[in-house]
């Protein structure tokens, strides 16, 4: 776990392929009765819980108590939320619940249900413990930090919600209607990254 400690995940990739990615994101129907699709969103789910276990376990170096709240800003900002979280050792978020709307099509969004608990983590690695904000650049980086704790198709299912939600959240100014969709990590680096490759 130690991993993913360091604020070191170089961008390796054109910042500009997240306009191209945005589009595609926003111009796509939810894939989420596709069989590989719901596959590969269980072992994201798998994954994630396994991670939220770790990181909230008391005796690991710096756990985090995670509270799931309907106060809908919990945090002004993505610095008070690192420093919140790195002075007092607890996270809140807003449980997806609480908004009633964006809810995720295959990520249960019941209070504490699997959507919350996968923002959990990745607020915990992305932000709290790598130190990256809410910008795009940020969140670029954030993906790149936390996408080697992921496997096989989940990283596929990863990168659509941190780089392409965020890619097209760039592009709206809001958070987008959320889709089940697989974006492939390679596709992020590849100059032919919409063909056959997303």
């Amino acid at each position: 776990m130690q991993q993913f400690l360091s604020k070191d995940a170089t961008l390796n990739f054109d910042i500009s392929v997240t306009a191209e990615l945005g589009e595609w994101y926003l111009h796509s129907r939810s894939a989420h009765v596709d069989p590989t699709v719901i596959e590969a969103y269980a072992q994201l789910q798998v994954e994630t819980d396994h991670l939220y276990e770790v990181l909230t376990r008391v005796d690991f170096p710096w756990a985090t108590r995670v509270v799931f709240t309907r106060c809908g800003q919990p945090y002004e900002s993505d610095q008070e939320l690192i420093c919140a979280v790195r002075a007092k050792g607890t996270l809140e978020i807003t449980s997806s619940a609480a908004v009633g709307k964006r809810l995720h099509p295959l990520l249960g969004c019941e209070f504490g249900g699997a959507f919350d608990r996968f923002r959990a983590v990745h607020d915990l690695i992305g932000h709290a413990r790598c130190g990256y904000g809410f910008d795009l650049a940020d969140e670029c980086a954030a993906w790149r930090a936390q996408d080697h704790l992921h496997s096989g198709l989940a990283r596929y299912a990863f990168a659509t919600e941190i780089f392409g939600v965020n890619a097209a959240r760039s592009i709206v100014g809001e958070a987008p209607d959320l889709r089940a969709l697989l974006l492939a990590p390679a596709a992020l680096f590849s100059p032919d990254r919409l063909e056959n490759g997303v």
